[in-house]
């Protein structure tokens, strides 16, 4: 055996261990304890529609969708991976109405919370963080001055846990 392919096979081992290991450590629960912090006081209005134009939905049936099946939304298996992302993404959020549509974002999210939480690579993809992050801070009637404390913490929780 040549000492190149010798050392390809070691560098393919220790990525591949260097990989297991940051999944099953952001799966920890000591991972989410390092995260735990107290809920913000004071909340910023964010009005950044341009930053939103780009990154939404350009047609609604996401957001269809989501009031057709708004009681197992997370657990659709039969539609393709790119719309299943869009959920995750949460680009729809900004067609909701917040007068009208408040405890159903509110239901949807919670749910995406109980089963979407921890670290899983499809669902916590850098740019499907990226985009739910936005959507989540810039859409905070929703979410962050949300008048249900207990939902706004582990909502504020949740933002900081993906943003690190």
């Amino acid at each position: 055996m040549k000492v190149g392919s010798l050392t390809l096979w070691i560098a393919a081992a220790w990525f591949f261990l260097k990989e297991k290991y940051r999944i099953i450590y952001f799966n920890s629960k000591f991972y989410n304890q390092s995260l735990k912090l107290e809920p913000i006081s004071r909340v910023y209005d964010i009005h950044n529609s341009h930053l939103l134009n780009e990154l939404q939905d350009r047609d609604s049936k996401n957001y269809l969708l989501i009031l057709k099946f708004k009681n197992n939304i997370w657990k659709l298996n039969s539609l393709n991976q790119t719309k299943i992302n869009d959920f995750h993404k949460f680009s729809w959020l900004s067609y909701a109405n917040i007068s009208k549509d408040r405890e159903l974002v509110k239901h949807i999210i919670q749910g995406w919370l109980d089963d979407y939480s921890n670290y899983d690579p499809k669902i916590w993809h850098p740019i499907m963080i990226a985009c739910r992050l936005i959507f989540w801070i810039s859409n905070s009637p929703f979410t962050i001055r949300n008048e249900d404390l207990i939902l706004r913490t582990k909502i504020t929780n949740n933002i900081l846990k993906q943003a690190i």
